[in-house]
C-alpha cells in the first residue's frame, strides 16, 4: 500500500467511526428526550472523589463506587463514613488513622480525635476514633481527602462519587 491508499483507507475508517458515534449519541438523546420529567431527576452524574470539592456544593450524593463495588449513601457524611469505612478496615491504614488523632486541627475544633468532646458533630467509627462531620461539603470532602486520605497514604484514585442535582 502506498501512503495514498493509507490515507484514503484511514478517512474511510474515520467516516464510518463518526457515523458509528453520531449513531450511539443519537440514540442516547433520543431515549433522554424520551423520558418523562421525573426520570431525567433520577439520572445520576459520576465523579472521582479527586475532583475539585466545589463541584460537589449543591449536589445530592447516591452513591459511593469503588471499582465494581457501588453502595448507596443518601447524605455527604455517608460518603465521607463509607470511605473512612473501608479505609480503616485495612490494618496499615486503620494504625496510621489512630496515629492522626488529636493532630489534625480545624479553625477551632479537633477533626480527627480520640474522643468526640468539643466536636459539633461527630461521627463515631470505633470506641476511640472519632471525625468531626459538621462541615460544608466542599470542607467536608477536602478535609476527607487531603488532610486524612493522603497524611495515611490511602490510594482514594479509584473511588468515585455518583451525584445528583438537588
Amino acid at each position: 500500500m502506498n501512503n495514498s491508499e493509507v490515507i484514503k483507507a484511514l478517512k474511510e475508517l474515520r467516516e464510518d467511526l463518526t457515523a458509528s458515534l453520531n449513531e450511539v449519541f443519537d440514540k442516547l438523546l433520543d431515549s433522554i428526550n424520551n423520558m418523562s420529567e421525573n426520570d431525567k431527576t433520577l439520572i445520576d452524574f459520576v465523579y472521582p472523589l479527586s475532583a475539585m470539592p466545589e463541584l460537589f456544593i449543591g449536589k445530592k450524593p447516591t452513591a459511593v463506587i469503588s471499582g465494581m463495588e457501588r453502595v448507596e449513601v443518601k447524605t455527604w457524611r455517608g460518603v465521607f463514613t463509607e470511605i473512612l469505612t473501608h479505609c480503616n478496615a485495612e490494618t496499615v491504614y486503620h494504625e496510621k488513622l489512630m496515629f492522626l488523632r488529636n493532630k489534625v486541627l480545624g479553625k477551632v475544633r479537633v477533626l480527627v480525635s480520640d474522643k468526640p468532646d468539643g466536636m459539633k458533630r461527630p461521627l463515631k467509627l470505633e470506641d476511640d476514633l472519632f471525625f468531626e462531620t459538621h462541615l460544608g461539603t466542599a470542607e467536608l470532602i477536602r478535609i476527607l481527602t487531603n488532610r486524612i486520605l493522603d497524611e495515611v497514604g490511602y490510594d482514594y484514585s479509584g473511588i468515585s462519587v455518583a451525584i445528583r442535582d438537588e
